[in-house]
């Protein structure tokens, strides 16, 4: 007796387990389930809106924060299309806005403090950016389904350059970056870049041994961003023309994502 059921519990563990958690983003539910198989386990998130299932397993998430029923994400899910998706309860709307799984979540998600105040969603919602996690921007417009790379809008004699997309200006026309001129080592430039026409311009310069700007060095005022006096790591300083290296051209090579794409 005592063998059949040490039999029974074993062969119930190795049959595995589920269990089932829901969270609530906007007016979406994220339910998590976590399954265990002979020591091991593997987690999905699907999303539902409204008792329909919009996906079965997503990677990141945005939720409008002025519109609690519109929402992007990443899918990667067997039976479903894989990519970075828009969608709209309201009106129904949904679009596949990239085949590759890009980065959609805010950076103050990950850094509250040095990145307080980043969104995804432009202030009149028709904008998103996406990709910050591959120093690889890309703004979506919501409304005519297109999109701007920010990596078109400088380079230097033609290389492309990395940078990170933070602050939407107040008129949702701009978008405040920071750029990596020389790679990980090297001053960061500030600039910003206007969607259309699309183009950068020169703010300021950090330099140091940790020339890292937080949102919190600089803000939007009207059409202009200012930078604070006093900044948190390294302190700011301005380039003439001729010492800033980058200029506000397109990159002669198209560009390769490192985004993760959908096999």
């Amino acid at each position: 007796m005592f063998r059949r059921c040490a039999l029974l519990a074993l062969l119930f563990l190795l049959a595995g387990c589920a269990w089932l958690d829901t969270h609530r983003v906007g007016n979406f539910e994220l339910r998590k389930s976590r399954q265990h198989f002979g020591g091991h386990s593997s987690g999905t998130i699907a999303l539902h809106y409204r008792g329909i299932q919009l996906a079965e397993k997503i990677g990141d998430w945005s939720v409008d924060p002025r519109n609690p029923d519109r929402i992007i994400y990443t899918s990667s899910g067997n039976s479903e299309p894989c990519g970075t998706f828009f969608y709209d309860g309201r009106s129904g709307a949904d679009w596949k806005m990239s085949s590759r799984r890009m980065g959609v979540h805010p950076a103050s998600d990950d850094s509250p403090e040095d990145d307080a105040g980043t969104e995804t969603w432009s202030p009149d919602g028709r904008y998103v950016y996406a990709g910050n996690e591959t120093g690889h921007p890309v703004v979506f417009d919501l409304i005519e389904r297109r999109e701007f790379d920010l990596t078109d809008a400088v380079s230097i004699e033609g290389r492309r350059l990395e940078m990170d997309a933070t602050l939407w200006s107040p008129d949702s026309r701009r978008i405040a970056v920071e750029i990596a001129p020389n790679g990980y080592n090297g001053d960061r430039d500030l600039a910003t870049v206007t969607l259309s026409p699309l183009r950068a311009e020169y703010v300021a310069s950090m330099t140091g041994s940790l020339p890292l700007w937080t949102t919190t060095d600089y803000y939007w005022s009207g059409e202009l961003l200012v930078v604070r006096p006093t900044t948190k790591y390294q302190p700011v300083f301005s380039k003439t023309p001729k010492h800033i290296t980058w200029t506000s051209s397109p990159p002669s090579a198209r560009a390769a994502s490192a985004a993760r794409d959908c096999q």
